[in-house]
């Protein structure tokens, strides 16, 4: 996937697949979504930190990429949804993820006409993804999930090669009836100070070279809503 300011992944067909079946959870992104910002912004053995993990998207992605992870979420019910999509994260179940894969693209090469330069590309895609799903399956990653306020989290000093995660959106959705859970906050500009102190750790245990994605959502939309 090359450069550009827009990636559409568009509305329709499977948002899950493999162990993404398993349990609910609210403003779930689609697991393709981070599945390629995985792939994009890290490498084989790289340890990515998800401080807001909600049910361990980024976590099996990660796993299905042959990265170490490690989650983070104030919510208990989070932290064990994330533990057992990694426990289902079996060799049979990434062979699962990778067929997917490969017959999405499959799919996407057939319903082109012309662009003879994405073909190739998609020829490509698929030849890569035959290369590396045996080599994953090979590949001991370590993947760490807790319960921690991600304000207050301690990681030793530029530890993680990436940081990929999806933030609170304020109090557009409420994730749990939790004190210290960010999205209980009201006030919006509370909500900013607070979130904030999330940011200082991330930058404190990013390495220097490394990557920092953030999801968010525009709280205008979500507040006229209301």
């Amino acid at each position: 996937m090359s450069y550009k300011s827009v990636w559409d992944f568009g509305r329709g067909g499977n948002t899950n697949y493999s162990v993404h079946t398993i349990g609910e959870y609210p403003s779930k992104i689609k697991p393709q979504v981070f599945h390629e910002i995985v792939k994009r912004f890290s490498t084989f053995n790289d340890t990515i930190l998800d401080p807001f993990c909600g049910c361990g998207t980024m976590a099996v992605e990660s796993k299905l990429l042959g990265r170490n992870s490690i989650n983070y979420d104030i919510n208990p019910i989070a932290i064990e949804l994330t533990k057992t999509k990694l426990k289902a994260l079996n060799n049979e179940e990434i062979d699962k993820a990778y067929d997917y894969f490969i017959k999405e693209l499959e799919k996407e090469k057939d319903s082109l006409e012309t662009n003879r330069l994405r073909k190739v590309q998609i020829d490509k895609e698929i030849k890569r993804y035959l290369q590396i799903k045996d080599q994953v399956k090979t590949i001991e990653t370590n993947h760490i999930c807790e319960v921690k306020d991600a304000r207050y989290f301690s990681l030793e000093k530029e530890s993680v090669h990436a940081v990929i995660t999806d933030i609170p959106y304020a109090n557009m959705i409420k994730y749990t009836d939790l004190k210290d859970d960010l999205s209980t906050i009201e006030d919006y500009d509370k909500f900013l100070e607070e979130i904030t102190s999330s940011f200082v750790n991330i930058w404190n245990c990013l390495k220097k070279d490394g990557y920092c994605v953030i999801f968010v959502a525009d709280y205008r939309i979500g507040a006229s809503r209301k």
